[in-house]
């Protein structure tokens, strides 16, 4: 969806005020997970 849409366009679909991304150490942060990168996704 990112890819074809507008972060305003992915906003209005999810009825949300506003969409971010977060980089890959953030999201490991945010989750208190742990980074691991599987096979074939990069």
């Amino acid at each position: 969806m990112a890819v074809t849409h507008t972060r305003e366009e992915i906003a209005g679909y999810l009825k949300a005020d506003s969409v971010s991304y977060l980089s890959l150490e953030g999201m490991v942060k945010a989750t208190g997970g742990q980074k691991r990168i599987l096979p074939g996704l990069l």
